[in-house]
């Protein structure tokens, strides 16, 4: 089969023995250039704006779990780790800002092996899709906030990129790797953890369902592979969520108070039965303030100090434990609530009160407090009295682009649905990343409590490697377009 115009934005085919092992040295020197490439490109934006911003809230506990060596209760520690790491010993939270740059940078580049090695795009193409990753406006903000996404973001795309690999290849050495990034995902944004479960852990399941090759050679060797990557999964994950538990002295979950905002998420759904034997008062809900029943509330329940979690708290034997209780009974209970809800959260993307404010939010427009000032002050030499009102291009980037979040968040679902149709037996490499946006769509669509850009931060590059896939798919030949498996060495297809 002729690999096509390599240098241009065409698909053309892996060579096998790329996809059996190393890369062969032109793919190489096209990594290094793109590497290059984007490197310079961040370094030129970070000249112009390498201002650290900090998200009150977040922010603060990181920040306190780095100086203090407090396990965070309601946050990753792995994240206060790597403060703990780079901004604690230079004393300067630029050093936070250059290591997140270099994750935006290893990430950008992973995704230029998904598109060129995984999906057959040329070269020109495939670099191109790494620089708009580098330069996408939700990313560069993050590479500048005191917040988990940059190096989040570099274990989803290690994920995806196992994942992609496996697929192409059905090497059974992919699915610990995919399992570990996974993990490491998990550990710093929850955002994605229905895709690093039920992708992750079922992967070979998904192979042979959807690429012939793996159908053809029997179930024996998918089991086998399945237990694997089950084993992977739910030891690492399960290992993790016991760590987090003996580090808060809490049950086991993958932060210390999981149980509070998985109830803040489904508080419509909660009714007084679910009080039952958790020793709360019988008239808990009419004690609460909030709006119970009001969707676009559930943040206050948690936040308020007349919502549902403050007054849990104040009058409940364990709140953390009956709030868990309560949550798991709504949820188990009345799961088809959770379309209602949904539905109303879509909808505030399109109020503009509710979009300028969430907005205004995510970029950390708000005051700081004297005690936080002093604290970004005296440990890394910061006057952070002007930035949350401070305009800069990442910021400025990041506002301009709310329609571009909204679109990619809402679209990505129908494009993979698209590209899933188109791939399924042809190009396992779009049949993942398909998978992966599906359910990571339908995750968040059912349990996104909030209106929020930063939780969107994924979207783009799924967004971005489906849709130019599918644009130069739709422009080849018939003739050139690959038979089931043509652009996988797989192990089937060499008979091992």
């Amino acid at each position: 089969m002729s690999h096509g115009n390599a240098a241009g934005g065409g698909v053309t085919t892996p060579p096998r023995e790329a996809l059996a092992g190393a890369l062969p040295p032109r793919w190489r020197r096209e990594l290094w250039t793109v590497l290059a490439v984007v490197v310079a490109v961040k370094l030129a934006l970070l000249a112009v704006d390498h201002l650290p911003r900090v998200f009150l809230g977040d922010s603060v506990t990181y920040l306190h779990g780095a100086l203090d060596g407090v396990v965070p209760r309601d946050r990753s520690f792995v994240y206060s780790i790597l403060i703990a790491l780079t901004a604690v010993p230079a004393h300067s939270l630029l050093a936070l800002v250059l290591a997140q740059t270099a994750a935006g940078t290893l990430a950008a580049t992973i995704v230029y092996a998904i598109a060129r090695g995984g999906l057959g795009l040329g070269a020109l193409a495939s670099g191109g899709l790494a620089l708009l990753t580098a330069v996408e406006p939700a990313q560069l903000f993050y590479e500048r906030m005191v917040m988990a996404e940059a190096f989040g973001g570099l274990a989803w795309f290690g994920f995806i990129g196992c994942a992609v690999g496996y697929f192409r290849n059905g090497d059974w050495r992919w699915l610990p790797a995919a399992a570990l990034c996974g993990l490491v995902a998990a550990s710093l944004r929850m955002n994605g953890l229905a895709v690093l479960l039920v992708v992750g852990g079922l992967l070979p399941a998904w192979r042979w369902l959807l690429h012939a090759p793996a159908r053809a050679s029997g179930w024996r060797r998918c089991g086998a592979q399945l237990a694997l990557a089950l084993a992977c999964t739910a030891s690492l994950h399960v290992g993790y969520r016991h760590l987090v538990g003996h580090l808060t002295h809490a049950p086991p979950g993958y932060i210390g108070i999981a149980g509070v905002f998985e109830l803040g998420m489904v508080a419509p759904l909660v009714q007084p039965a679910d009080f039952a034997g958790t020793g709360c008062p019988p008239d808990i809900l009419q004690r609460i303030g909030v709006p119970l029943r009001d969707a676009t509330m559930r943040e206050s329940q948690i936040w308020r100090d007349d919502g549902l979690w403050p007054v849990m708290r104040r009058t409940c034997r364990d709140a953390e434990q009956a709030a868990a209780i309560v949550a798991e009974r709504a949820l188990s209970e009345r799961p088809w609530g959770l379309l209602p809800m949904a539905a109303v959260i879509i909808g505030q993307y399109f109020d503009p009160v509710a979009e300028r404010w969430r907005m205004d939010s995510d970029l950390g427009r708000l005051d700081l407090g004297a005690d936080f000032l002093a604290l970004l002050k005296q440990n890394f030499n910061l006057d952070a009295r002007g930035i949350p009102h401070q305009v800069t291009l990442a910021s400025s980037w990041f506002e301009l682009a709310r329609d571009w979040f909204t679109l990619t968040f809402l679209a990505l679902p129908f494009v993979a649905a698209t590209a899933l149709f188109r791939a399924r037996d042809a190009v396992p490499a779009a049949s993942v990343l398909a998978l992966v946006s599906l359910v990571l769509s339908v995750s968040a669509l059912l349990f996104q409590h909030i209106i929020s850009y930063r939780y969107l931060h994924p979207y783009p590059p799924l967004f971005l490697l489906l849709i130019a896939w599918l644009a130069v798919a739709g422009l080849r030949r018939p003739d050139a377009v690959p038979a089931p498996g043509a652009m996988q060495a797989t192990p089937e297809a060499r008979g091992g």
